[in-house]
């Protein structure tokens, strides 16, 4: 399964991902997310089933930890009161442009909800994969403030896997979020590389396939 995205690079059927030298700010905390969440991209990207991760090459110095972590885990874990205002009010990803204008990112969605197709309870979390990207509700301070602590339990709580040479992750991308702890790259041929790709069991469903 290749998602539809815009860039060629991107919709490679599977994909190199490697430090590059001056694409330092790659390599920090990568926030915890699923990769084209349906709530946020609607059928515009749709949303993999399944995602793969082939260590080529793992972090010689083991900074570098893909962190995993359960939807069900992770709310069973929250405060009903931040899961109440998760689910009642809609979140917002932006991106600010150098001249200030703020432009928004797919769709307004619950952070919250439920799975229309198993009909358990669903968590949405977005990556930012720039400085110049919110995620913020126009439920107010309140709700952003819990969106905040989402994401810092889901980090806290997610598993750290140390994928090294040989190593191939299986995801459910609909029902786990992953994240990776920073590392710092050396750029000498031996630094973390990682193969990404995506599965699907409904490729006849989607849009353009």
């Amino acid at each position: 399964f290749v998602p539809g995205m815009a860039s060629p690079n991107a919709r490679a059927l599977v994909r190199d991902m490697a430090p590059i030298a001056g694409g330092e700010a790659s390599t920090g905390d990568l926030l915890v997310h699923s990769d084209f969440p349906r709530n946020v991209t609607g059928d515009q990207y749709p949303e993999p089933e399944h995602l793969l991760l082939y260590a080529v090459r793992g972090d010689p110095t083991h900074e570098a930890r893909t962190r995993v972590v359960d939807s069900a885990r992770l709310l069973a874990a929250l405060d009903p009161s931040d899961v109440a205002l998760l689910s009642a009010n809609k979140m917002q990803a932006t991106v600010i442009t150098p001249d200030g204008k703020t432009f928004p990112m797919g769709k307004a969605f619950h952070a919250i909800d439920t799975d229309p197709g198993s009909g358990q309870p669903h968590v949405t979390l977005y990556n930012l994969t720039s400085s110049s990207m919110r995620v913020s509700s126009p439920g107010g301070p309140e709700v952003d403030a819990a969106w905040e602590r989402l994401n810092a339990a889901a980090f806290a709580m997610a598993d750290p896997i140390d994928l090294q040479a040989g190593d191939c992750l299986i995801l459910n991308n609909t029902r786990c979020h992953h994240a990776r702890t920073a590392f710092t790259p050396r750029f000498d041929g031996k630094d973390r590389w990682l193969l990404k790709s995506y599965g699907t069991s409904n490729l006849w469903a989607r849009p353009g396939t």
